[in-house]
């Protein structure tokens, strides 16, 4: 029990005490024949317990005042913090989330797939950015819905996430067959023009598993499939585990001026 409980606690004892010894008093002195002076005691105590409770409710109404005001401030707190967790355009989680779901797997067996969206640039020319954000959101709604479970979050980008402990070879049909069907964006069907690449971990290090998944997907935009997996003869070795590259994989294809992230 906290100081403030204790305090609290004695001080209830201690108005109890004295409301049993006024009764006491009030009755001894009726026994006695002296009815006045009973009467005026029990008036007396009336008036004095009257204050005391006009007291206790003035600080019980204060106390539901701070408790009040500390629990709007913690709900703005947890709406503040989701916010900048949650990415505005598809309502998916963001990077940091991503990297904190995969440390977390740190040792489990899970699929990792990456997803990156085909010539955005290009959609958003023709639809505009309005356009490009409704097809992104369209995306990462049929991410969610083929894979429930495990995580889908936007790297950023054109890029997405997909973390799961499904069996990669059924991911790979879900994520395949997901992609076939067009989706509704504005007035009419659009295909959703992805490559995905894949990366399987059985109790090992989920970020290695990461830098495999995009070299995957590079493989995937080179070659007619839309999905691959990932082969280290073909693909190479990703960079250290955690360690980001100053040069992507993906800045070094061919025709792409080197960027650094």
């Amino acid at each position: 029990m906290t100081s403030s409980r204790r305090i609290a606690a004695r001080r209830r004892a201690a108005l109890l005490l004295a409301a049993l010894a006024v009764v006491a008093a009030v009755l001894a002195l009726l026994a006695c024949g002296w009815a006045v002076p009973a009467a005026a005691l029990a008036a007396a105590a009336f008036s004095g317990g009257t204050v005391v409770l006009l007291w206790f409710h003035a600080r019980l109404t204060d106390a539901t005042e701070q408790l009040t005001a500390a629990t709007e401030r913690l709900a703005a707190l947890e709406d503040e913090l989701h916010q900048a967790y949650t990415d505005p355009v598809t309502g998916l989680p963001v990077r940091r989330v991503a990297e904190q779901y995969l440390t977390d797997m740190t040792g489990a067996d899970f699929t990792i797939a990456v997803i990156d969206v085909n010539d955005l640039h290009g959609y958003n020319d023709i639809y505009t950015h309005r356009g490009g954000d409704a097809y992104l959101a369209a995306i990462a709604e049929r991410l969610t819905e083929t894979v429930p479970g495990g995580l889908v979050a936007r790297l950023g980008g054109d890029e997405f996430l997909l973390a799961t402990t499904c069996d990669s070879s059924l991911v790979a049909d879900a994520l395949d067959a997901a992609f076939d069907r067009p989706a509704t964006i504005g007035h009419g069907p659009e295909p959703l023009r992805v490559s995905i690449g894949l990366s399987r971990t059985r109790g090992g290090d989920p970020f290695a598993a990461l830098g495999q998944a995009d070299r995957a997907m590079f493989a995937a935009k080179r070659g007619p499939h839309r999905i691959q997996f990932y082969y280290p003869d073909r693909d190479g070795l990703p960079s250290p585990t955690g360690v980001r590259p100053a040069t992507r994989f993906r800045d070094q294809r061919s025709g792409r001026r080197l960027a650094t992230d």
